[in-house]
């Protein structure tokens, strides 16, 4: 049974919003398995095919119906707390941006920010691991207030900002 319908608007952690254009059955490395076939919104990529059940539809979720949800989130959400064994910090961050919901992914976003912000005042950069986190959640978090907002994701990066 499929918790997605075509034509719903998800977003895949690795593609970003996505358009759900058909769920059907594929014999891939011969396995017949049920599939929804995403189209990502915002860039030029091939299909992608993400099976029906199993790990990778974890990273697959749906969006926020409205821009009000979006910004309440970005206002009102906590950073999430920062730690700072990098291996630790890299596995919760990875499983909250994969896994998490768009509240958990603002919080780490967030935190990402604040750690940047007390580096810089000591002349310092984040950590490459974390600069990519920052990256991947900005395009992520863009992505998705502006399919929510029907517009394009130039016109939504300020909101961004005013974090």
């Amino acid at each position: 049974m499929s918790t997605y319908q075509t034509n719903d608007a998800v977003l895949y952690i690795s593609e970003g919003v996505c358009k759900i254009e058909d769920i059907q059955t594929k014999d891939f490395f011969n396995e017949q398995r049920r599939y929804y076939v995403l189209r990502p919104i915002y860039h030029a990529v091939a299909k992608v095919f993400v099976p029906c059940e199993g790990v990778a539809l974890q990273k697959m979720h749906p969006i926020v119906k409205s821009a009000k949800s979006i910004t309440e989130h970005l206002q009102s959400t906590p950073a999430e707390p920062w730690m700072e064994s990098d291996p630790q910090r890299k596995l919760h961050f990875r499983t909250l941006i994969d896994n998490g919901t768009l509240q958990k992914r603002v919080g780490v976003y967030k935190a990402i920010l604040e750690k940047e912000r007390a580096l810089q005042e000591q002349k310092k950069h984040l950590r490459t691991q974390d600069e990519r986190y920052k990256k991947e959640l900005e395009r992520l978090l863009i992505e998705e207030l502006s399919a929510v907002c029907g517009k394009d994701p130039v016109e939504t990066e300020e909101l961004l900002k005013t974090i």
